[in-house]
């Protein structure tokens, strides 16, 4: 049997702030980027094409909004757990019914949790009240243990 209560030392909310000099130092950074010549192949065969990879760049220097995405993110529950002494992000959705059941949706690299919070809503706010789950998105396989005291 695993010993949980020597675990699990402390829990804090938390919100997503970058600051406006981190998210500057990488627009200067993508705009420094250099890009080697195309290859003679425009397809993937030699790795990701040269003009897709500017294109991607571009995108991300001038068009992708992080205020935005960063109040939406923020609109969630994020949680930090400490587990034998390493942090664990977790973000917290509540079930809309008044006993949903608990579930934790776990991620490894170079997955992230963002890419999960749309399964999370659909599994917190079912069509169905009776079938909600109260929704904790871990990085951590063993966070599990330790979400849902008794």
């Amino acid at each position: 049997m695993i010993e949980t209560s020597r675990v699990l030392d402390a829990v804090t909310p938390f919100e997503i702030r970058v600051s406006d000099e981190e998210i500057e130092d990488l627009h200067r950074r993508l705009r420094s980027t250099r890009f080697i010549a195309a290859p003679p192949m425009a397809d993937w065969s030699s790795g990701v094409p040269v003009a897709y990879l500017r294109e991607l760049l571009e995108y991300w220097e001038r068009a992708f909004d992080w205020r935005s995405e960063e109040a939406r993110l923020n609109g969630f529950t994020h949680l930090r757990v400490v587990v034998d002494g390493l942090a664990v992000h977790c973000v917290h959705v509540r079930g809309a019914a008044a006993r949903s059941i608990p579930i934790v949706l776990v991620h490894g690299w170079p997955s992230s949790f963002v890419e999960m919070l749309d399964l999370a809503r659909l599994l917190a706010d079912p069509a169905r009240a009776e079938d909600a789950f109260d929704v904790v998105r871990a990085l951590s396989p063993r966070f599990y243990l330790f979400i849902y005291p008794s």
